[in-house]
């Protein structure tokens, strides 16, 4: 089974950590915002990056070029929510829904799990050369505060390191050794939320 592509249909409406907590941590107060939030961006997405998953709920598409091998298949970015549908496009071009009776979903499952029930198999037509398997679902944890502090904790240590460092750390200075303590203690918080796909 080869993962072709993934494809965003619905992002969060918000970030995990607030303008108020980005104050609290940098001692931003009274300032604007647009002084920092692209920071708390960054750092959100840096750490999305190194764990693998998608934070707040989101929906997101998964193209396969061919079925799995085994019964199963893992899907990516942890905290699954959902499956809203699984597409095939046969090399006739006419794309049909694989009916959600002949599969199941486990959510508690990390990362989750989309499974034929039992006796099922999966289509057996000629599928279409490129992308022909579309899987939407929907992942991420329901609210900021749900996201486990870890997580949340780590997004706060790199977007104050880089509010307060806004240009590239030079090896041999002091601040450093100030990254280097960064990126011992987000790597630490971070380790066992990496996702295993």
């Amino acid at each position: 089974m080869r993962l072709n592509s993934t494809q965003l249909v619905t992002g969060p409406t918000e970030y995990i950590i607030t303008d108020a907590e980005m104050e609290r941590h940098s001692r931003t107060l009274g300032q604007s915002p647009d002084e920092y939030s692209s920071y708390v961006r960054a750092a959100e997405s840096h750490v999305e990056t190194i764990t693998g998953r998608k934070f707040l709920q989101q929906t997101w598409k998964l193209f396969l070029d061919e079925w799995p091998y085994s019964d199963r298949l893992c899907l990516p970015f942890g905290q699954l929510q959902s499956v809203t549908h699984v597409k095939y496009t046969p090399s006739d071009g006419a794309q049909t829904t694989f009916s959600s009776d002949y599969w199941e979903v486990s959510t508690s499952r990390e990362p989750g799990v989309l499974a034929l029930s039992y006796g099922q198999s999966w289509p057996s037509v000629t599928l279409r050369v490129l992308d022909p398997i579309e899987i939407q679902f929907v992942c991420g944890w329901a609210t900021p505060s749900a996201v486990p502090d870890p997580i949340r904790s780590a997004v706060l240590l790199i977007a104050g390191h880089l509010y307060e460092h806004r240009e590239d750390v030079v090896i041999g200075d002091a601040a450093s050794v100030n990254s280097k303590a960064l990126e011992m203690g987000s790597s630490s918080l971070l380790v066992n939320w990496r996702l295993q796909v």
